[in-house]
């Protein structure tokens, strides 16, 4: 999986679960807020706190240590360790580019990825069990080509996946990680005059799956390509489907939330094809599964009687692909990214109303 390997860890699924209620119990303990902004009453209160600076992505190194990234307003990298549901101080990363992305290997480390703003191609830099940075390496890739989306299995063996948009048609990349260097291999399939856009991926094992969008003058389609041992198959189109992240929890099935004609859906994905599709309301930008327990989150409009002027953090929690329930969230202008720590809940992070960042736990 992208954010959680819960499948490389299934002889600790009785302590990671035991770990996931010591959380929740903990975070209640904290600073933070608890809102019962929920449609759903069965449904637990997020619990959030803020954090200053741009949080953009998270993913966890066990059931009670996450590390989530995102960038200062100077353009350089930034990190904050949560414990147990809650941040502790935020720090910086050096003079690194913007942290767009970040995959963890289960406990032994997770590997974050941004553009190197020292010269050309991705940086890439490791973080230890503590959920400190380690060390970081600029790997050559291609001249023009941008890597978007990582997956990482291990430390040293991560997917990634990128394009270059300066040809025509745009090329799509899917690099291997090694610890020292990337090898890249083409994706062949796009049409000429299509903008590839969101380029994501994630992993089961040797399986991955790589998702986004193709822009054409008239129309926009989704795109699926099924990886195994770092080797790209064929591109699939889905039409209609703008994908916005992915997570695989299988060898063979994948949940992704994407925009179609402007109305969210959560698509369940099997071999990289359309299987089954749930539709709410708002926008999604993330997703994170341990098993078939999902959660998406993104932006929606408040509702009518929490009386908020402003766009808030929406929630959705599924089952095998299916809609179980939703809530939204006061203290969050919205949510871009999320991670399942344990089978129990997940980890939120995005803006917050008015400045800096939240994380929830819900």
């Amino acid at each position: 999986m992208g954010v959680l390997r819960a499948a490389r860890r299934s002889s600790r699924i009785g302590a990671a679960s035991a770990a996931a209620t010591v959380a929740f119990a903990l975070a209640l303990t904290g600073s933070g807020t608890s809102e019962a902004a929920s449609h759903d009453p069965s449904t637990a209160a997020p619990i959030t706190h803020h954090v200053t600076g741009e949080i953009d992505a998270v993913s966890c190194l066990t059931a009670h240590r996450c590390v989530a990234v995102g960038n200062t307003k100077v353009d350089g990298g930034e990190y904050v360790v949560v414990e147990n549901g809650v941040p502790g101080k935020l720090r910086k990363v050096g003079t690194s580019g913007s942290l767009e992305a970040i995959s963890c290997a289960g406990a032994a480390g997770c590997v974050a990825l941004a553009q190197s703003i020292t010269k050309p191609g991705p940086l890439l830099i490791t973080f230890g069990r503590g959920g400190k940075p380690i060390r970081r390496a600029i790997p050559s890739v291609p001249a023009n080509v941008s890597m978007s989306g990582i997956s990482c299995t291990a430390v040293k063996h991560c997917i990634l996946v990128g394009y270059d948009l300066e040809a025509q048609p745009n090329k799509l990349y899917v690099g291997v990680w090694n610890g020292h260097s990337i090898s890249e291999h083409r994706v062949h399939g796009l049409k000429k005059n299509q903008d590839v856009d969101n380029v994501l991926v994630s992993c089961h094992g040797s399986h991955c799956l790589l998702v986004g969008a193709a822009e054409g003058a008239t129309s926009v389609a989704g795109i699926t390509v099924p990886i195994h041992d770092g080797h790209p198959g064929h591109l699939v189109r889905l039409s209609g489907d703008e994908f916005s992240a992915v997570e695989c929890v299988s060898a063979t099935r994948c949940y992704a939330t994407a925009n179609r004609d402007s109305n969210p859906v959560i698509v369940t994905l099997s071999h990289g094809k359309k299987a089954a599709v749930a539709s709410t309301t708002g926008t999604l930008y993330g997703i994170a599964c341990s098993g078939n327990a999902c959660t998406a989150v993104g932006i929606t409009n408040p509702p009518p009687s929490a009386h908020e002027p402003y766009d808030v953090g929406l929630v959705v929690k599924l089952s095998a692909g299916v809609i179980t329930g939703t809530q939204t969230v006061a203290a969050s202008k919205t949510y871009v990214g999320v991670a399942r720590p344990g089978p129990h809940h997940a980890l939120a992070v995005g803006p917050a109303q008015k400045k800096g960042s939240v994380t929830s736990l819900l």
